[in-house]
């Protein structure tokens, strides 16, 4: 295990000469996420990069291949059976409504929520923005804050209600995809770009693209 520390000591990723923020997770689903759209600001080596193993992409996927594809398995770096956990590839999670309002702390006024609709979705699928109404308001969020809806493990889903008798939702499946924030290098993915083939050099230019390994030390 120190061959790799050893081969890599004194080097860093640098971009206009400077230390990044090298921020990573756990598992993408397969897009990772800019952190201007996780966290609202920008830096040119955070963006959004999509799994080298899977179909390029021209641009945003329509709601029902969205949903598709995050009801599918495509095979990717980051869905490696050796490297990545099966349920952070993929993922269906059930919330009541009861602990979406404590989690939100809601005012009495705002009364029980009807709906969660995604109005904005980035490239890679996440939700950037989504609308809770109520029957007396409502709220919209924003960013890595949804995950707090209810211990979601990415904002890379499509959510849909489950009625009771009395036409209220009683709860709300969500069906996603990764596990983390999104931002930087997805560590199941590197693992598995590293069981193919390729480079520390190659992986982290991929995740970190315009960042530069420099030998500083």
């Amino acid at each position: 295990m120190t061959e790799a520390v050893d081969a890599t000591r004194g080097m860093i990723l640098t971009h206009d000469s400077k230390p990044i923020g090298a921020f990573y997770f756990d598992n993408c689903g397969g897009h990772t996420e800019s952190s201007l759209n996780a966290w609202g600001f920008s830096a040119p080596y955070l963006q959004a990069v999509l799994d080298k193993l899977l179909p390029a992409r021209n641009g945003f996927l329509a709601p029902a291949e969205l949903q598709a594809w995050l009801k599918d398995r495509p095979e990717a770096y980051s869905n490696h059976p050796n490297h990545s956990n099966r349920s952070a590839y993929r993922w269906s999670h059930w919330v009541t409504r009861e602990e979406i309002e404590s989690r939100l702390k809601l005012p009495a006024k705002f009364g029980p929520i009807l709906s969660l609709t995604v109005v904005e979705r980035s490239v890679s699928g996440r939700a950037h923005k989504i609308l809770i109404k109520g029957t007396g308001g409502e709220k919209m969020l924003k960013g890595d804050a949804i995950r707090s809806l209810g211990g979601l493990r990415s904002n890379l889903f499509v959510v849909q209600p489950k009625l009771g008798a009395d036409g209220l939702p009683e709860s709300f499946v969500f069906t996603g995809g990764g596990w983390g924030h999104g931002v930087g290098m997805a560590q199941s993915g590197a693992a598995g770009m590293a069981a193919a083939g390729y480079t520390a050099a190659e992986i982290l230019a991929h995740y970190y693209q315009g960042a530069e390994l420099t030998k500083k030390y």
